[in-house]
């Protein structure tokens, strides 16, 4: 008898094997909820959400602090000086670009926004309490990426708590630079470059919440 090869009856036919697969590898891609936790992934998306508006409105608040400042202070001889080094978040490795972000693990993409959010709480806290009369703005500013990291830290306790743990941060260094001038000009001069830097970490932090929270939603189909 001439074989015909193998029978797909009772079984799956190839392309529907395919097809499983795939979805198999799309949910491993999820974030893990654990067992016995009600409603995990409708938690985690409202986490998601927030953290992805969160991160979008503290850019939007740190880009029009800074163009308020520079309107105001750009022809001052000290405003633009070289006494500052780059930003004290420049040591931290991050994807150069989208495509390389989404080449990332998710762990991986999370605990780095995490770091770059973490080393911001200190100098935020810094520009809005000790420096000489902060605006409502620049406390609101504080007080957005303090919320920021609270929605973070929610994701880690369902996805992987020991991220949570980690307490690592890049300090800033830069506040000895600054003795020798006036207390004014201390104040905006750590506005400016709080804020220049700050732009572009949020919006660094922004793009990877919003590859996460695709990620999350839709797996590898971002």
């Amino acid at each position: 008898m001439e074989y015909l090869g193998p029978s797909w009856k009772g079984s799956l036919h190839p392309l529907l094997f395919l097809s499983t697969l795939l979805l198999c590898k799309n949910a491993m891609s999820h974030p893990p909820c654990p067992t016995g936790v009600d409603n995990c992934q409708t938690i985690l998306q409202n986490f998601f959400n927030s953290a992805v508006w969160l991160s979008r409105r503290i850019n939007g608040f740190a880009l029009q602090l800074y163009n308020e400042l520079d309107k105001r202070y750009s022809t001052a001889p000290w405003y633009f000086s070289d006494n500052f080094k780059p930003c004290h978040t420049a040591s931290i490795n991050s994807p150069e670009s989208e495509e390389e972000a989404k080449k990332m693990s998710f762990l991986e993409l999370f605990s780095l926004s995490r770091l770059i959010l973490r080393s911001w709480m200190n100098p935020l806290t810094y520009l809005a309490w000790q420096t000489e009369n902060p605006t409502i703005e620049v406390m609101q500013l504080q007080v957005e990426t303090e919320k920021l990291l609270t929605d973070m830290d929610g994701i880690a306790h369902l996805v992987d708590p020991s991220i949570k743990e980690k307490k690592d941060y890049v300090p800033w260094l830069q506040l000895p630079a600054l003795k020798s001038m006036s207390r004014k000009i201390i104040t905006i001069r750590i506005a400016y470059y709080f804020l220049r830097c700050m732009i572009s970490d949020s919006n660094k932090i922004s793009n990877y919440m919003r590859i996460l929270q695709c990620r999350f939603s839709y797996g590898d189909n971002c």
